[in-house]
């Protein structure tokens, strides 16, 4: 009994602890996260996209990728304008997109804490909360990567915070007018915020309907939330139609096309198993008509959020970047979680070990993850057609791809001004550093490939499309990157023997991305474009080019016939 009494007034002085310096304690801990964050920061090829537009933008061309042509291959048009600023004002993109990225985290971290005391009405939960959502590998991953997924993540958080807000009694002007102008902005972010704004319209609805008389009441609120997103998206709608032609992103044809669902499934389940959130998940499944009955309407709201997000995760066949998609909804399934764990689960061993287990399997898989070689390995855990968040990096760091160095190499060798044209799958960092026309073979920027292209089998999620050789040679196209590939006399031995054997392996990268309708014009021939004294990249020389002639003739660059 006495130990028993004596723990008791343990945690009695532990909660009047946390009690007394709650704000220190959660500037603390979310200052440590964002450390953490800070370690393990990365930035993704996809993310030179975003900042070509952006680069385009700022300098008068507009916000396309290829000057003068008009195509919408990104979405995330509120983080483009943001990342414009960069070079408006002289500041490297990425270190901008870091900072914003962080900041987001931040408010990402601050928001969760406020909601999970909120909804679990203790500090000491919402604390436990966001450090199970701060540490987790993929989430404070994503606080950089140089994409929107973090202020996405965070519009969501900070609208789900007023809207349970709203629920709980608090129904003024102020409070429905910011939710609007959040819901506006999440959607200007990334269109399929649009299940953010279809949640809250049914709810604010609802709410309105049940507590007011009034019809005029009724309509007055819910104008407060309704008509200024209307306002401002329908501004941007009209802007799109008139600059791109389509309400509809390039990028959606080029995503949405044969897909059969499987993926998206086994995406949602590598998520829940690697992370070890499948105890919780079935847990709160078994628990829904519970939930109903007793009428936990946040619960109830956060629940159908999180589960029509994932229905969307499955319905565009998930994605190839590690887990990316679910980063906006992770702060719920992080309270959701809590909460099972507090005020369903009894036991305290239970607790204990589950909360456990799910820091366990955090540790794992970012060992697993950034360990020296073990990435390839874990790369098979996850899947094939998923890349951890390492492999997603290595695009541009590692030395045998060193993506970012090919489009500086060829902005050096041909000039950004120059009429040589380029053909690449890689739509990133090589068309950005090279300031080159490019041809994007997958077609996300290309709206030709997206109607006209052939179609990949056993494609992943975000790249189905072959560009078509005629296609390429119709374009005039000069030099075929494909899917970069680097040659390196120290790496000759990993995974090629002799340099011949690698040749062979050429062709292969290059069709990867390009569907043979026609014959190689007889002039075409493999060049191999000199990165350093070590490294060559290997292309397809499609269509002469006098500076293309100019930069062999005058650093001796070797051509080879073409072997298909």
């Amino acid at each position: 009994m006495e130990i028993i009494a004596n723990k008791g007034i343990g945690n009695m002085i532990m909660q009047n602890w946390l009690r007394q310096n709650r704000k220190s304690v959660i500037f603390l801990t979310i200052a440590i996260l964002v450390l953490i964050a800070w370690y393990n920061r990365f930035i993704l090829d996809d993310a030179f996209i975003g900042f070509r537009y952006a680069r385009n933008l700022a300098q008068g061309n507009g916000l396309v990728w290829n000057v003068g042509e008009y195509v919408e291959g990104y979405t995330n048009f509120l983080w483009t304008i943001l990342m414009s600023l960069s070079f408006i004002f002289g500041i490297d993109p990425i270190i901008f997109s870091y900072i914003l990225g962080l900041i987001f985290f931040t408010l990402s971290l601050w928001f969760s804490y406020k909601l999970m005391e909120l909804l679990l009405q203790s500090s000491t939960q919402a604390i436990l909360g966001i450090i199970l959502l701060g540490t987790n590998y993929t989430f404070s991953s994503y606080a950089t990567s140089g994409l929107e997924t973090q202020m996405q993540a965070f519009l969501f958080v900070i609208s789900i915070y007023y809207l349970i807000k709203f629920v709980q009694g608090e129904r003024n002007f102020k409070l429905l007018f910011s939710l609007s102008l959040l819901e506006s902005a999440a959607m200007l972010t990334r269109p399929d915020s649009f299940i953010l704004i279809f949640i809250t319209s049914i709810v604010i609805i609802w709410v309105l309907i049940k507590n007011y008389d009034d019809k005029k009441i009724i309509i007055q609120k819910s104008s407060y939330f309704f008509l200024p997103m209307i306002l401002i998206i329908g501004i941007w709608l009209v802007w799109k139609i008139s600059y791109y032609g389509s309400i509809i992103p390039n990028t959606y044809y080029a995503k949405t096309v044969n897909i059969v669902y499987i993926f998206g499934i086994y995406y949602l389940h590598k998520f829940f198993t690697v992370y070890f959130f499948f105890p919780e998940l079935i847990m709160l499944i078994l628990l829904i008509p519970s939930i109903i009955r007793r009428r936990y309407y946040s619960i109830i709201i956060l629940i159908s959020l999180v589960f029509l997000w994932l229905a969307y995760i499955i319905k565009i066949d998930g994605d190839f970047m590690e887990f990316r998609f679910i980063v906006p909804i992770m702060p719920f399934i992080i309270l959701l979680t809590i909460w099972l764990l507090f005020e369903i689960i009894n036991q305290k061993i239970v607790r204990i070990t589950l909360i456990t287990c799910i820091f366990l399997a955090d540790i794992y898989h970012c060992v697993a993850s950034a360990g020296i070689g073990s990435h390839k390995k874990f790369r098979m855990f996850l899947g094939g057609q998923i890349e951890t968040i390492p492999q997603l990096a290595d695009h541009l760091e590692s030395y045998e791809k060193d993506w970012d160095t090919i489009g500086k190499k060829l902005r050096k060798y041909f000039g950004d001004s120059s009429d040589v044209i380029i053909a690449t799958s890689a739509a990133g960092a090589i068309p950005y550093y090279s300031g080159l026309r490019t041809i994007d073979m997958i077609g996300l920027n290309d709206k030709w490939i997206v109607h006209n292209g052939v179609i990949r089998s056993g494609s992943s999620s975000a790249h189905r499309f072959q560009s078509p050789l005629s296609y390429l040679v119709r374009r005039k196209t000069n030099i075929i990157i494909g899917h970069p590939k680097i040659y390196s006399k120290k790496l000759a031995t990993d995974g090629y023997n002799s340099f011949s054997e690698f040749q062979k392996s050429i062709m292969k990268s290059k069709l990867r991305f390009l569907y043979l309708d026609c014959e190689f014009p007889k002039s075409a021939k493999v060049l191999g474009i000199p990165i350093d004294s070590d490294r060559t990249l290997f292309t397809i020389y499609l269509t002469p080019n006098k500076t293309v002639d100019k930069m062999i003739a005058r650093y001796g660059w070797k051509t080879y016939p073409i072997s298909q």
